[in-house]
């Protein structure tokens, strides 16, 4: 892997954590909260959308990792067959051509 790629993957790793810590702590913050029990009750909604970023984030995570553990195998297998079939010619051998 590249380094751009690890740079992103580390800043989306990051991102996810900051997404939760924030998600957690707010809940934790405001949980027990003076609630009008009305429809508009700002604090009760933002809760609600905290808990579903924290339930839809752990799907996604659920959704990624059967998807990694799909592809591995075909992964391994791939370079396995690539590092076999490598074109071998005289040059690649390091053959010496007399006359």
């Amino acid at each position: 892997m590249t380094k751009a790629g690890k740079r992103i993957l580390l800043t989306a790793a990051l991102l996810i954590c900051v997404s939760f810590l924030c998600s957690f702590l707010f809940i934790a913050e405001h949980a027990d909260h003076d609630c009008t029990h009305t429809d508009d009750c700002g604090i009760c909604r933002v809760i609600e959308c905290c808990i579903n970023t924290i339930r839809g984030t752990a799907a996604e995570f659920t959704a990624m990792s059967v998807l990694i553990a799909a592809v591995m195998p075909f992964t391994a297998a791939f370079r396995a067959v690539s590092a076999e079939c490598r074109a071998v010619t005289l040059i690649s051998l390091r053959t010496e051509l007399r006359d």
